[in-house]
């Protein structure tokens, strides 16, 4: 049956086709096999490297972001326009990726102070950002976030 309901006659059809071009392009391969060696070679540089490691998920939360004058607990001065965070644990310099899980948005921080223990205490979240890192996701206030550990 044809593309519009009418019936086509194979013979009919193969001669319409032979005229068309009797052997395939050199760019265009003819079966599978010929596909898959023109993709494995054309660009050595896309193959998928089966040991290549997965970013670590050191966990998921609510992240909020903050301010506040001074230094950080790692000595620095605290600067809102940086990409650093606060975290309880983590050990400071550790590089972090922030991925806010309603927008798919991340930024990459560097963790430079702890979170409150007070606050913490009542507020559990996972990280705390600068304002420059939190607007780099689009979180406003308080986001739902998972954290990868940066190699």
């Amino acid at each position: 049956m044809g593309r519009f309901g009418e019936t086509i006659d194979a013979e009919a059809a193969r001669e319409g086709l032979s005229g068309a071009r009797s052997e395939p392009a050199p760019a265009e391969p003819s079966t599978t096999a010929a596909v898959a060696e023109q993709t494995a070679t054309a660009d050595p540089q896309a193959t998928h490297v089966s040991g290549a490691a997965k970013p670590k998920l050191l966990g998921s939360g609510r992240a909020s972001w903050y301010k506040h004058p001074g230094r950080t607990a790692n000595g620095e001065t605290y600067d809102p326009n940086k990409l650093t965070a606060a975290h309880h644990t983590l050990p400071f310099g550790t590089k972090v990726k922030v991925v806010n899980t309603r927008n798919g948005r991340s930024v990459i921080v560097r963790i430079t102070d702890r979170t409150n223990e007070r606050t913490k205490a009542k507020r559990n979240y996972a990280i705390d950002l600068s304002r420059a890192s939190a607007q780099r996701i689009g979180i406003e206030g308080i986001g739902r976030v998972a954290l990868y550990k940066v190699e």
